[in-house]
């Protein structure tokens, strides 16, 4: 780890390495409460657009670069025609 005191820089480099992450598409009309209830998740947007619903707040969109972490008390669904391709990033967990 690198400390850092007045009038340091520190510098990092990131290397890009070729993975596999596990994905899939949910197709226009799919609601989460409808089809898998009981499975927390998270996730990348890869395409699409996907509305969430968490209990007392507003309804979020989630689109392309967006994470979003699906607990088991939130709902999400699709918007419009296109489906919503994700890139799962994690179940289970709190």
């Amino acid at each position: 780890m690198t400390q850092l005191t007045q009038g340091t820089r520190a510098e990092s480099r990131a290397a890009v390495v070729d993975f596999e992450m596990p994905s899939g598409a949910v197709l226009a009309h799919w609601r989460r409460s409808d089809h898998c209830p009981a499975i927390p998740a998270a996730a990348l947007v890869i395409s699409g657009t996907l509305a969430v619903r968490m209990p007392g707040c507003p309804d979020e969109h989630c689109a392309a670069g967006d994470v979003v972490r699906l607990d088991l008390a939130v709902d999400a669904w699709t918007i419009g025609q296109q489906p919503c391709l994700l890139a799962a990033l994690g179940t289970g967990g709190k």
